[in-house]
């Protein structure tokens, strides 16, 4: 029966279902989760974790790998965790499926002492199941709460109450869910054993008294493959009668209907709805699941717990337990049908209810970062209009072109003072006539260079002969401080072709001056400024922010004219340069 693949529950021995649904594993995992130092979101990933080995759905030789994955523990205590796990919850039925354990357990340190000290499940076989003939077989369960829910499923398919592929999907759900965990085959074999009513002998739905409902407990039962009752032939052991059962085939209205089904719920998930009233929404839910309150107060109870729920403020295994609490343990007392059913309405609030907020947030994000950004925008326009309009002004009043460029004192936040229109308004009061003039006197002429031819070396003598003297050179002393304050652009270029290597030679002329003092320092920086180059780049700034363009536009219009300026990669040096040679 056993092998390499996967099982499913179904070849699983009535003893070891037994043994992985008993509530001691409960007890275990709390003591395990204490003792390992486990949250509890952990704990919950370890609910299964032991029929998944029993099923080799997952390697038992790999558990101390997946407790680090599920749990986040440290991998040097993996091991003996995975140990005392293996031992308590694995080897007690390894021998009943032909799974090998021992073997991975002393490896893992476990010695025999503690092997013998655990004992093995025996595998016991239930006269029932064995007098049940092969292959029809009613299928039900061990567990009265379960084989309730069982007929419940079955009976809202057979009456219409459910589709097909609704009725599959729930009896594959987690029982925790309201399911009962069967695989798909499993599935379709037991709604294939009930028949279909007709629409004519539907009967509706009856309405469920909360305050009669008794508390059941235990939700978890093992499945088995023993008959719930006596079968006659061709007649399902689940069904309770007969009447009008028709064929389970699917039609042209069945299709139809499973296509206005996918339709709505697309519809749903695409408009998810965000819950601000979680009153109006217990009550929707108790509506939609037909339940009836046998007071007031049980009412306003339910009411409470729906909106734990909504608000996060219980999970979803919390909130099914104080539904399903008695009234006098302070829960509603709901069981089966509709405890079901109201735990799925409520997870689906739930879940539309975030993706919701979550799309809110993030457009209330996405907006405010494009606000911010408009912002910054505006501002930094209105900050280089203002400071054309500033420069202006100072021309005007004074008739002389600003020295240096003129902005806002906090450029970053424009107020209302430093508005578009606010600096507009200033800008169409300055005479620009007076700016035209203060532009035109503040424009450097070219230098005229008047070629000096020198005297011969060698005059010729009145005799004709000529007359040989010593050739006499005129001494000239200039220092770094003298070199930089005649410093052209034609001796810029001449330090370097490279512009960003001839700027780091002036700045080696300043530091060198500037060992001398801090006094000889400010000299040699004043030099530079002095200097034909920087008065040149001065010029030209001038002349760009007057005439509201950038300092490239100008250079290439000079150039255009046939004019020797500083090239676009010299002025960015030149730029540097300034940024460094600060008092």
């Amino acid at each position: 029966m056993v092998g390499d693949k996967s099982l499913r529950y179904a070849d699983l021995p009535d003893a070891v279902q037994d043994f992985l649904s008993d509530t001691d594993r409960l007890d275990f995992l709390d003591a395990f989760a204490r003792k390992y130092g486990l949250e509890k979101a952990s704990v919950q990933k370890l609910l299964l974790l032991a029929d998944e080995l029993v099923l080799r759905r997952a390697a038992f030789s790999d558990l101390p790998k997946v407790l680090v994955e599920r749990t986040g523990m440290s991998e040097t205590r993996s091991v003996e965790a995975a140990a005392e796990f293996g031992l308590s919850r694995v080897f007690p039925v390894a021998s009943l499926i032909g799974l090998d354990v021992v073997s991975v357990l002393r490896a893992w340190g476990v010695d025999d002492d503690r092997l013998r000290g655990v004992s093995a499940i025996k595998a016991t076989v239930s006269p029932a199941a064995s007098s049940v003939p092969e292959p029809r077989r009613g299928a039900g369960f061990s567990d009265p709460v379960l084989q309730h829910r069982l007929e419940l499923i079955v009976s809202s398919y057979r009456d219409g109450v459910r589709t097909r592929e609704q009725a599959i999907a729930v009896l594959m759900r987690s029982i925790k869910t309201g399911g009962l965990e069967l695989k798909e085959q499993e599935a379709v074999d037991v709604l294939a054993l009930a028949p279909v009513k007709s629409t004519d002998s539907a009967v509706e739905d009856a309405k469920v008294a909360v305050g009669d409902v008794e508390n059941v407990e235990g939700e978890t039962g093992t499945v088995s493959t023993t008959s719930t009752a006596p079968a006659k032939p061709g007649q399902s052991p689940i069904s309770t009668t007969t009447s009008g059962a028709k064929a389970d085939a699917f039609t042209n209205e069945d299709e139809a209907e499973v296509a206005k089904i996918a339709e709505q719920k697309k519809v749903a998930i695409e408009t998810p709805r965000l819950i601000t009233d979680t009153k109006a929404a217990a009550d929707k839910i108790a509506a939609d699941a037909k339940l009836t309150f046998a007071s007031g107060e049980l009412k306003t109870r339910f009411s409470n717990i729906i909106d734990a729920r909504l608000r996060d403020v219980r999970d979803g295994f919390e909130t099914r337990a104080r539904l399903e609490a008695s009234a006098e343990q302070g829960g509603v007392g709901l069981s089966g049908a509709p405890l079901v059913a109201v735990m799925e309405m409520v997870e689906e609030m739930d879940a539309m209810h975030h993706k919701a907020l979550a799309l809110q947030m993030a457009e209330k994000k996405e907006a405010h970062v494009a606000q911010k950004a408009e912002r910054a925008q505006q501002a930094e326009e209105t900050n280089a209009q203002e400071a054309q309009v500033m420069a202006k002004r100072y021309a005007e009043l004074t008739g002389k072109a600003p020295t240096e460029v003129v902005g806002p004192v906090v450029p970053s936040r424009p107020t209302s003072a430093t508005t578009a229109d606010a600096v507009k308004a200033r800008e169409e009061k300055i005479d620009t006539s007076k700016v035209k003039a203060a532009i035109e006197a503040a424009k450097v002429s070219a230098p005229v260079v008047t070629p000096v031819m020198s005297e011969p070396s060698i005059p010729v003598a009145a005799s004709g002969r000529p007359k040989v003297e010593d050739i006499r050179f005129e001494r000239t002393l200039a220092g770094p401080v003298e070199e930089l304050r005649l410093l052209t652009l034609t001796d810029f270029r001449r330090l370097s072709k490279d512009p960003r290597q001839a700027i780091l030679r002036v700045q080696d002329k300043v530091e060198l001056v500037g060992q001398e003092g801090y006094e000889q320092r400010i000299a040699a920086i004043r030099a530079w400024r002095d200097s034909p180059l920087s008065r040149e780049y001065v010029a030209v700034s001038r002349e760009a922010l007057l005439g509201g363009t950038s300092i490239a536009k100008v250079l290439a219009d000079k150039r255009a004219a046939g004019q020797d300026v500083l090239s676009d990669d010299e002025l960015k040096a030149i730029v540097d340069l300034n940024g460094i040679l600060r008092f």
